[in-house]
């Protein structure tokens, strides 16, 4: 089962676990801000610099939501 999420959600997300950065910055507005690690980023143009400089320094794996529920064993 997926995620039900809103459409900007869902564009973030799917930004994300393609790693397109260009993408994931259009998901904001043209005056959006990030703020990681002590600095703002604002405006497409520095938030895709980030999103680049961040995929490059930091290597995780993407997880898929779910909203499957566990089963309890006894």
């Amino acid at each position: 089962m997926t995620l039900d999420a809103p459409e900007p959600i869902a564009a973030y997300l799917a930004a994300e676990e393609a790693k397109d950065a260009d993408a994931l910055s259009r998901c904001f507005t043209e005056d959006g801000t990030v703020h990681d690690e002590g600095r703002d980023h604002r405006g497409h143009d520095p938030i895709c610099q980030w999103k680049q400089a961040a995929d490059e320094k930091y290597r995780y794996t993407f997880c898929r939501w779910s909203t499957r529920k566990r089963m309890e064993t006894t």
